[in-house]
């Protein structure tokens, strides 16, 4: 009985552990997809909480200057870094907010020397939690129930024993009644 009882709270600890590293683990951030005319060298996000976008840009010569040009917007002039990569963030108008799939135009120089363009597009803004961002939680909460269903019927065994044992050792309230030996009648 001890060793069913020492599985048992075994596999509670294992079942726990593995949904601990499970919740633990951090969801990667989704990026919305490029439209670059050589492959992903664009990336466009939102800035949480701004009406900014960041903009990654990679393929330039190292400490070139690139212009970028998002919708209708004045073009703004930054430079890469000395490996090339453009990392730019950019508030955008009131009008301009609200609105998905405007054209992000970036403009430089190659390593190579020669002109190099990529288009992207702002993505839609995050509309809150949907089912994807609820499912680490809806996992842990099922291994929750696992672990106290499987917990609940030892838990009960193990409280009827105990008052099983109390009554066992409690005295009785009743007066014993002890025959007189030396009583002949």
């Amino acid at each position: 009985m001890v060793r069913r009882r020492q599985d048992r709270v075994t596999f509670l600890a294992a079942v726990l552990a593995l949904a601990t590293v499970l919740l633990a683990v951090p969801v990667k951030d989704s990026k919305a997809p490029s439209h670059g005319d050589s492959g992903s060298d664009v990336t466009v996000a939102w800035v949480n909480g701004a009406s900014r976008v960041e903009i990654i840009a990679d393929g330039f010569r190292g400490r070139s200057a690139v212009e970028v040009r998002v919708g209708s917007q004045s073009r703004t002039q930054a430079r890469a870094d000395g490996a090339g990569v453009l990392r730019l963030q950019v508030a955008l108008d009131e009008a301009v907010v609200g609105r998905a799939g405007i054209s992000v135009t970036v403009v430089g120089r190659a390593p190579s020397g020669s002109a190099r363009a990529l288009i992207g597009a702002v993505p839609p803004r995050a509309g809150g939690t949907g089912p994807v961002d609820l499912m680490p939680w809806s996992v842990g909460a099922a291994l929750v129930a696992v672990a106290v269903a499987t917990a609940l019927p030892w838990y009960r065994r193990r409280i009827r024993r105990r008052s099983k044992a109390e009554t066992a050792t409690k005295p009785n309230d009743s007066p014993i009644m002890i025959p007189n030996e030396g009583v002949t009648g």
